[in-house]
């Protein structure tokens, strides 16, 4: 049993030997000891041109010691391989369709910049949070400081009073710091939201193109085997793409202050929200604060909410957790709590704090907003 078993073994690697034999490349071996492997496409008497599947390679006869053959049904299935492993060099089976690859090859490009930028995204949006709670805890302390510097007398506790106003002077150089630092990571944070769109945009247009293209190639005309094989690797390359945009459409209600959509602020509290293109900032009113919990009075972030006929309100500045309309969420979105009622009959302004976070449109006769982002990118 044991001879017999030893015997297998043997005779079974010596099968799969030959049978990589049989499917090996055709190989060069050079005098330096090296070896190349591809198709041979031309053998002259001073040179051979090996293609190596993204190109081809002229060798000196003078540097080949041997040259070791394929079988022709061999080389065509290296071709295939080619095809599938190198798609994105290898060339168009057709001059026109030329265009095309290198449309894809620009748009995977693409893709692969905006896999940089999610992991740039996560970070800046928490350096916002980071910036925020920072700012808030320096204007309590200046808040403090404030009341304390007004009760001592500078002329009886000169020194004391002159202490209390370089703490104050430094708590206000950190709050101008961590408030320029926000607002150059907003910047950064808007760039690469505005970026994401426009890939979202780019596939979205190729994907027409493509169809479009291959619709009309294939209208009582059958394609070439390398044509068809073409177009099916492009389209599992789009394929892969689509499978990291997320469309989303929601219904809207079209009534006299404009279009309403049903929001869940922070996971949990169900409110009416004004959808207002033209508002910079998601705005919601002080009893809605309320009835989330957040105290505005406790805020230290003042700052002045314009109303679109001009008026100038009082209105306080915070992060909101997070924002969801029907499958649409976003998170950490900008916020300002106004201290009067926003408008008639809703709980907030829905302004472009939230909206901007993804490629965003309305279509008026269907009253549908149309959402598409990035998985992970677009709600952080």
């Amino acid at each position: 049993m044991m001879k017999l078993a030893i015997c297998l073994i043997i005779l079974s690697t010596l099968c799969l030997f030959c049978r990589n034999a049989d499917l090996s490349a055709d190989t060069l071996i050079l005098k330096n000891k090296r070896s190349v492997s591809g198709i041979i496409t031309e053998e002259k008497a001073d040179h051979v041109v090996l293609n190596v599947g993204n190109g081809t390679v002229v060798f000196k006869r003078s540097e080949i010691e041997s040259i070791s053959k394929s079988s022709e049904s061999r080389n065509v299935e290296m071709v295939e391989d080619w095809k599938v492993s190198h798609f994105e060099n290898y060339p168009a089976p057709d001059p026109e369709d030329q265009a095309l690859l290198d449309g894809l090859i620009e748009l995977l490009y693409r893709n692969r910049e905006m896999i940089g930028n999610m992991a740039k995204k996560e970070s800046i949006d928490m350096g916002i949070e980071s910036a925020y709670r920072r700012a808030s805890d320096l204007l309590s302390q200046q808040a403090v400081l404030t009341n304390k510097i007004k009760s001592v007398s500078p002329q009886k506790e000169a020194v004391r009073y002159n202490e209390l106003i370089l703490e104050l002077n430094s708590i206000n150089a950190k709050i101008k710091e961590s408030i320029d630092k926000t607002r150059k990571l907003k910047e950064d944070d808007g760039k690469i939201n505005e970026n994401i769109a426009e890939y979202i945009d780019e596939y979205q247009e190729y994907k027409k193109l493509f169809d479009a293209k291959k619709q009309g190639l294939t209208q009582g005309v059958k394609l070439s085997e390398d044509r068809r094989v073409f177009y099916q690797k492009i389209k599992e390359r789009l394929d892969v793409l689509q499978n990291d945009i997320r469309h989303q459409e929601v219904g809207y209600s079209k009534e006299k202050q404009g279009i309403i959509v049903q929001a869940k602020l922070n996971g949990r509290l169900e409110a009416r929200m004004l959808v207002d293109t033209g508002a910079v900032m998601t705005v919601i009113s002080k009893k809605t604060a309320e009835r989330l919990g957040i105290d505005s009075g406790m805020i230290k972030q003042d700052t002045k909410l314009v109303l679109a006929d001009g008026r100038q309100i009082p209105a306080k500045y915070t992060i909101m957790e997070s924002i969801k309309i029907q499958d649409v969420e976003a998170k950490s979105v900008e916020v300002v709590i106004a201290e009067v009622d926003v408008s008639g009959g809703v709980d907030g302004l829905l302004g472009m704090s939230f909206l901007r976070k993804f490629s965003f449109s309305i279509n008026a006769e269907k009253q549908k907003l149309i959402f598409n982002y990035l998985n992970d990118a677009g709600r952080q």
